[in-house]
């Protein structure tokens, strides 16, 4: 397994960490919002759920991405300077 991998991998398990939690905030910062500025103790539209889930999945989904993608760089950056595994 290359460093590349092996360091792309570590921080896509990062990403899977720190994608949870900022998913979580971002879908409870979204609610908070929604109830304190737009719908207050009025029902809520049917469409509010799945848009704040779907906000969720997208924060969840770009730190992850960006993780890997991190891990990846410094894997080829510590290949390009010669260190193994």
């Amino acid at each position: 397994m290359t460093l590349a991998r092996l360091t792309s991998l570590t921080g896509a398990v990062w990403g899977l960490l720190l994608g949870g939690l900022a998913a979580y905030q971002a879908m409870a910062l979204a609610a908070g919002v929604s109830w304190l500025y737009l719908f207050g103790d009025s029902p809520w539209p049917a469409a509010a759920g799945p848009a704040i889930l779907a906000l969720g999945g997208l924060v969840f989904a770009a730190v992850l991405t960006g993780c890997s993608l991190a891990g990846a760089r410094l894997g080829r950056r510590a290949e390009a300077a010669g260190a193994t595994e």
